[in-house]
């Protein structure tokens, strides 16, 4: 498993689920947040498998269902957020949008990849879109985050 980020502890364990999402055009699914830009997804509530988690965060914060899920990979991302030091095990699906079940709570955009290098908040989402585009067929930038 790759790790991104400066180990800091003590560190608090969190456990990550997120989509790579591509439409018709190439364009990815993305979550602007105020820290940056996100793949959609989020946190593993107690009770959930990291699937479920997946499919509710993607509801919640995009409307929108996911279909076609693809396992692609896992990170772990260590960061900090309000001077609380996180390392969270994040893990990665390509996958399709299906149908829109509401408007979403979060401000998300489908932007051509290029327009979001070097803006996601986490390192592991940036590679994780690398790995994507490589196996589509589509190279990444060679891991320059």
């Amino acid at each position: 498993m790759q790790t991104f980020g400066t180990p800091t502890s003590p560190a608090r364990p969190r456990e990550g689920s997120y989509a790579l999402v591509f439409d018709e055009a190439g364009r990815l699914l993305t979550v602007r947040g105020r820290r940056g830009y996100f793949l959609p997804g989020g946190g593993v509530d107690e009770g959930e498998t990291p699937e479920q988690a997946l499919h509710r965060e993607l509801m919640e914060e995009c409307g929108l269902e996911l279909t076609g899920l693809e396992w692609l990979g896992d990170a772990r991302q260590h960061y900090v957020v309000d001077g609380q030091p996180i390392v969270m095990h994040a893990r990665f699906w390509r996958a399709r949008a299906g149908q829109v079940l509401g408007p979403g709570e979060d401000d998300w955009a489908w932007l051509p990849p290029e327009e979001t290098r070097g803006k996601f908040f986490h390192a592991c989402h940036e590679a994780a879109l690398d790995q994507a585009l490589t196996q589509r067929g589509i190279p990444g930038d060679g891991g320059s985050h």
